[in-house]
């Protein structure tokens, strides 16, 4: 069994069902990072939302971040399944850039 390191980065948008990471379609992935940064000048909500194995859940619901501020989400090891997915949407649109780090297993 092989892992590889892999990272996204992005703009959350204001969708509920927007996919931001995919877990490897063989083994899955373990996620050891997810951090969202408000770029505003004004309070913003952030969601996060993974679906281990086709059902979405969320792992934060409009979290209110004060402007220029991050936060880290996760506290510990996400493992999803293979195909797993992570949604992260905001209530304002272009206020949310978004870092996902995860080891891809194949």
């Amino acid at each position: 069994m092989g892992a590889t390191l892999s990272t996204v980065a992005g703009t959350a948008g204001t969708t509920s069902t927007t996919v931001v990471f995919t877990a490897s379609s063989t083994l899955g992935s373990a996620i050891s990072m997810i951090q969202v940064t408000n770029t505003s000048s004004n309070n913003v909500t952030v969601s996060v939302r993974v679906s281990p194995s086709g059902t979405l859940y969320y792992l934060a619901s409009a979290l209110t971040i004060p402007p220029n501020t991050s936060l880290g989400v996760l506290s510990g090891t996400l493992n999803l399944q293979n195909g797993g997915t992570v949604v992260i949407f905001s209530n304002t649109a272009s206020s949310i850039d978004y870092v996902v780090s995860a080891l891809n297993y194949s």
